[in-house]
């Protein structure tokens, strides 16, 4: 139960009984369930200086002084912000933290998308930043938001050069870099505690930044293969123009370039790899900022061989896809997505 909370007059009037018991602050802060320093700052606003009978002066507390000053600091302190006027908003606000991992920014477009109305309209984020900041959400703090502490930078193994067995990254069209061609993916693995032997394989869309997880049962070259050969059966002939290029790093589990393009439907390629430069995330950065994305279901350290299931990496796909994105002013990757299908005249044909 939370114990910081105001009193109201009733429990005032306890609290000066109770002193006049000679009950302890911590005996009053236990019987009324109130915050030891609540007790103490209540008891420091609510004295003042008394007239005996016999005309001798003590301090005591009195709960009409104490509810005269509380109401006066009341007007001062003007007039509530919108989020705590707001209850409906304060606990829409808060599921969406709490339950879908939301943050501020993806709020702010899912209560323009949502059509909700409330008694209060909010319309930056730094709005809710600032009342999680000042206690005015209950039960939310900073910590609870998907980026809310800092990164804790460790010292990195030493990486290796490794030849690639394909094309590098600057053969690539430069069409992919503009990111105006929809088609062009990133393909990256994200991993649990260092002995697992599952993984997840992500893939990401560079211009809708649509995400599709795979699971895979060993961190290996023929378990990605394999994962390539189930997205191609579940989505036939339209795989071969969804899937115009699928760009990687120099990962062991990338290394069978030919397996990785070799189609299963028609002679040839199915998609073209390109392998990035050594040492260069930055070169898929949109499948590295959608890792953050799962990495706040998949966290690190956490047992892939116990809790990483098809249905957990499905789940995990399909919030990315339907979180309201700010580079999308607030769309979903999976609305530009199939957007998209739709031009291309594959979106019944597709499943994935």
């Amino acid at each position: 139960m939370r114990k910081f909370k105001h009193l109201d007059y009733s429990k005032r009037q306890q609290i000066e009984r109770m002193l006049k018991k000679r009950y302890t602050p911590s005996e009053i802060s236990s019987c009324l369930d109130v915050a030891l320093s609540t007790i103490y700052l209540e008891i420091k606003r609510g004295t003042c200086e008394q007239l005996k009978s016999d005309l001798t002066k003590v301090m005591e507390y009195k709960a009409d002084f104490a509810q005269y000053k509380y109401e006066a600091n009341l007007k001062k302190k003007g007039r509530r912000a919108k989020i705590e006027r707001d209850q409906k908003l304060n606990k829409y606000i808060y599921s969406l933290i709490k339950d879908k991992k939301y943050s501020p920014k993806a709020i702010i477009y899912e209560l323009i998308n949502s059509g909700i109305n409330f008694d209060e309209s909010i319309k930056s984020y730094t709005t809710i930043y600032s009342a999680i900041k000042k206690g005015f959400i209950p039960g939310i703090k900073r910590k609870d938001l998907p980026r809310g502490k800092y990164k804790v930078r460790l010292p990195k193994d030493k990486k290796y050069k490794r030849n690639i067995p394909g094309k590098s990254i600057e053969e690539r069209p430069l069409e992919v870099d503009e990111r105006k061609v929809f088609g062009h993916w990133e393909m990256d693995c994200v991993l649990g505690k260092k002995e697992n032997k599952k993984a997840a394989l992500v893939f990401t869309e560079r211009k809708t930044r649509y995400e599709i997880i795979e699971k895979l049962k060993y961190h290996t070259t023929d378990e990605v293969v394999k994962a390539l050969n189930r997205v191609e059966k579940r989505c036939k002939s339209s795989f071969y123009t969804v899937f115009k290029s699928i760009t990687v790093d120099n990962g062991h589990e990338f290394m069978d370039c030919s397996a990785m393009e070799k189609a299963l439907y028609r002679k040839g390629k199915r998609t073209e790899i390109y392998y990035c430069h050594p040492n260069s995330p930055g070169e898929r950065g949109s499948n590295e900022n959608c890792n953050l994305l799962v990495r706040r279901f998949l966290h690190k350290g956490m047992d892939f061989d116990k809790y990483l299931t098809t249905v957990k990496a499905k789940e995990v796909q399909e919030w990315i896809n339907t979180y309201p994105r700010g580079i999308h002013k607030g769309k979903t990757s999976k609305e530009l997505f199939i957007t998209e299908l739709i031009k291309l005249g594959v979106a019944h044909y597709y499943r994935c």
